[in-house]
């Protein structure tokens, strides 16, 4: 997927930029740490009166931090790239774009939580930034990230642990598409498809198609089918268990696309019977 949002990047490489037009901050909710303890961090972008709409970097922790889980629920990102992936590495890419643009000072990206695992300096940070302007060209912006860091102490009691979310809430409504790109899965059909959850953020995708098995899957998603003759059912689940449904009927499917093909008909007709009449009227005169 990070190919996809790479070739975004590509016409900012010699464009001119503006320094420190954004900036990505870390907020916490603990001062102190201790081993043992879960941290929860906020990351947050600061547009500095830039409209926004794409970020992209690496999520960076100190080695005595482990990351534990990343929620994407309030973030300002809608449409995912690529999301930090949770492991036990110190690098986590991330990439994703913001439709409509965002200019303010607190725009959510991400609520990222670690397990302190052991003394010393911790820290978290963003590295190979990249932040695009929402401007129709892709101008890029030399950005900066200012790191998280905090000193593991001893003797603060019981270590820390993260609240439990109750998210009763279904994802947020959503309208897959479906379409066909000669740069893309080699002109084959694929569907697009994204939404958010406000609460405990989305966990997965997953697609069904007719008598195939369900399957999970990222936008944008190769269809198995590409007759087009079954439903397609696309389900976004939440972090709790929570599924938003939206199908797209197949019948949907074939009359857009017929209406097209017959709209291509008719113009070819009318094209056709005009050069016929501009040969023949030229003969008689």
């Amino acid at each position: 997927m990070r190919k996809y949002f790479i070739i975004l990047f590509i016409i900012t490489l010699f464009s001119p930029l503006k320094l420190w037009a954004a900036e990505l901050y870390f907020e916490s909710n603990s001062s102190q740490i201790q081993v043992g303890d879960v941290v929860v961090v906020n990351l947050f972008v600061n547009s500095k009166g830039d409209d926004i709409n794409a970020i992209e970097g690496t999520l960076t922790n100190s080695g005595n931090l482990q990351l534990k889980d990343v929620r994407d629920g309030g973030s300002i990102v809608s449409f995912w790239v690529s999301k930090p992936l949770v492991n036990n590495e110190p690098t986590h890419f991330f990439s994703g774009i913001i439709p409509g643009g965002y200019q303010g000072t607190e725009g959510l990206i991400i609520t990222a939580s670690f397990e302190v695992m052991h003394s010393g300096q911790a820290s978290v940070n963003i590295e190979n930034l990249q932040v695009l302007k929402n401007d129709g060209l892709g101008t890029g912006t030399v950005s900066l990230a200012i790191p998280w860091v905090s000193k593991v102490v001893e003797g603060l009691g019981k270590p820390k642990t993260v609240d439990v979310i109750i998210d009763n809430i279904l994802p947020e409504k959503f309208t897959p598409t479906v379409s066909r790109s000669v740069d893309l899965f080699n002109n084959q059909w694929f569907v697009v498809f994204s939404t958010q959850d406000k609460n405990s953020g989305i966990d997965h995708y997953e697609v069904c198609e007719g008598d195939f098995d369900c399957e999970q899957a990222s936008s944008p998603y190769l269809l198995k089918n590409q007759k087009l003759n079954k439903d397609i059912i696309i389900k976004a689940v939440d972090k709790k268990g929570n599924e938003r449904v939206a199908i797209i009927v197949a019948s949907n499917i074939s009359n857009n696309y017929q209406k097209i093909a017959l709209f291509v008909i008719i113009m070819l007709i009318l094209v056709g019977g005009f050069v016929i009449y501009k040969k023949y009227h030229v003969k008689r005169l």
